[in-house]
């Protein structure tokens, strides 16, 4: 009785299997983790109103045409998102570039033409009737084949529920099986790091209300996601960072070493890093309170040490000495708001079209620029003209999406209100000279360290004061000497130096500069100066001129100084 069941059961399944067989053309690589180019017109033309206002760099973009034309393109991305993977796929699709139709790990439904779903459908179907069990895209080779004929994928690098798969339980590793899929073909494997961007606020240390509601910046949640989108696309926007070679990457001495597990969790390592590094080249490094990062300089043990032996040295007690130290933090020390530096860039721009007939702005040396800071922090040492230089260079770089810098500003620019304005927007004061005030000395060194170690990027005008001829002046060599301590005692692994040059075609401040070098005497910057330079918006002074050098690394200029 059982073996006329069965025998029923097997033709059953046997016919099914043909039919099945017979729809799909002979193939059962039907997976959802693939998303053709034509999905059809109307699917797309939604997809590029959705994402519409969202920005990109055409500059960075150049980057994906110089990869090799037979290059196997992997996008990645930190986070797993449907809504980054679809941009991506709709964006590089609208301009002729490889975009991602291979999802790493990804399932794709509701866009997917019906007559695709109905063969994924009918393909898995057809396996589990005859393994009992579902396709895997992975062990197929479905993946493999389909990079190698020149579709490109993208790859999420943190999914909670997928590492535990591939790290514990030992599943496919997308990382590891790129890794492999290198080894067994010619063509190289680029993998390239991408980003995208719903706020430039810098992370703070302690999170609030909304973002424990509604996701981060950095991962906002889908509602967060969509508010921004409706309210204020223009907020998105997707930087691309540097590709990876994968076969030059494979090929380093150390990593032949190493075996294929050990490559892809070292590959992975180094993807985040660039990805974090990146990311805070834009918002800048982890924002803490200001009481924090008092805490942070005033107990460490090198300053307790220092607080100790210049107590017992004056005959002082140590609360007095912590006193005058914290007392100095305050005065020396920046705020920085972005709420403030928001309102100070609109202001910056509504008197710059009022006086100036325009910027004229490296953008290639300022790429350059944005590229040396992912590697460490940048000390911006422009010209220094007259008081708009450290305006401008905080206004482009807050409208080209990098942080705005911590600026070396004297204390006579500490006076009210704008001191309160200065302070808030990232500048802190130091006095002219630290003559006979060795803990103030010592106070300062440990606040540039602390800024350094954090990862800030620091503007200081090197030749202390604004040049009255036009001509650069000697440079003071006190502050460098002080950021060469701090990268000597290990505040960060290295520092790139980038010259800037600020000039005009009038100087705002001519008529004073020409009294000066009469033999006039200088007035000390004071409220009455701001309230009376309300009568230059009446005045047209020409452009401003902004060109960045090549960034000078510190490592690489010690090197060949030593060789």
């Amino acid at each position: 009785m059982k073996k006329p069941i069965r025998r029923k059961l097997t033709n059953v399944k046997t016919r099914i299997v043909e039919r099945i067989d017979k729809s799909l053309e002979g193939t059962h690589n039907h997976f959802s983790c693939f998303l053709p180019g034509d999905i059809g017109p109307f699917p797309l033309f939604i997809l590029r109103r959705i994402f519409s206002g969202i920005k990109t760099n055409s500059n960075q973009v150049k980057l994906l045409h110089e990869i090799p034309e037979d290059a196997i393109i992997v996008y990645v991305n930190k986070f797993r998102s449907y809504f980054e993977h679809l941009f991506y796929y709709s964006l590089y699709q609208d301009k002729g570039l490889p975009f991602p139709e291979i999802g790493f790990d990804y399932k794709i439904f509701l866009w997917q033409p019906v007559s695709r779903l109905y063969k994924i459908a009918l393909a898995h179907i057809s396996f589990f009737f005859s393994n009992l069990s579902f396709p895997n895209p992975f062990e197929s080779g479905y993946i493999r084949e389909t990079l190698i004929s020149g579709r490109a994928g993208l790859l999420s690098l943190i999914d909670k529920k997928r590492f535990y798969r591939w790290f514990v339980k030992a599943k496919t590793d997308p990382i590891q099986y790129l890794i492999e899929t290198q080894h067994a073909v010619e063509q190289p494997i680029y993998i390239i790091p991408q980003l995208m961007f719903f706020s430039k606020k810098p992370i703070r240390s302690k999170a609030s209300f909304a973002n424990i509601m509604f996701g981060t910046e950095t991962k906002p949640g889908k509602l967060r996601r969509i508010l921004i989108l409706l309210r204020n696309p223009g907020k998105v926007f997707v930087e691309i960072s540097e590709p990876v070679n994968l076969k030059d990457f494979i090929s380093k001495k150390e990593n032949q070493e190493r075996t294929i597990e050990h490559q892809a969790l070292i590959l992975r390592r180094n993807l985040l890093l660039q990805l974090n590094l990146h990311r805070q080249s834009i918002t800048g490094p982890l924002l803490k309170s200001r009481e924090e990062m008092k805490e942070n300089i005033l107990t460490n043990d090198n300053i307790q040490k220092y607080i100790h032996s210049y107590a017992k040295e004056r005959d002082l007690s140590v609360q007095q000495v912590n006193k005058k130290a914290e007392s100095y933090l305050e005065e020396i020390a920046a705020k920085y708001s972005l709420s403030m530096i928001r309102i100070f860039a609109g202001l910056v721009t509504w008197f710059t079209n009022i006086m100036f007939d325009g910027v004229v702005l490296d953008h290639n040396g300022l790429d350059r620029l944005k590229k040396a800071s992912v590697k460490s922090p940048l000390i911006l040492m422009p010209s220094h003209k007259s008081h708009i230089d450290y305006l401008m260079l905080s206004y482009v770089m807050f409208y080209n999406d990098m942080p705005c810098p911590h600026i070396f500003a004297g204390k006579n620019l500490s006076f009210w209100p704008m001191g309160f304005i200065f302070r808030n927007s990232g500048a802190f004061f130091v006095r002219r000279t630290f003559k006979g005030a060795a803990l103030y000395s010592k106070i300062f060194s440990e606040y540039i360290h602390n800024l350094l170690s954090e990862g800030f990027n620091i503007e200081a005008f090197i030749e202390g004061t604004r040049s009255r001829t036009g001509k650069l002046l000697v440079p003071k060599l006190g502050f460098l000497s002080i950021l060469i301590d701090a990268y000597k005692r290990g505040a960060c692994k290295d520092l790139q130096f980038a010259p800037i040059y600020i000039g005009y075609d009038r100087v705002l401040e001519e008529s004073s500069y020409l009294n000066e070098l009469e033999g006039g005497y200088k007035k000390p910057e004071n409220f009455m100066q701001v309230i009376k330079a309300a009568r230059f918006l009446k005045k047209r002074y020409g452009k401003i001129y902004i060109q960045f050098h090549e960034p000078i690394s510190l490592n690489t200029f010690t090197k060949q100084r030593i060789n």
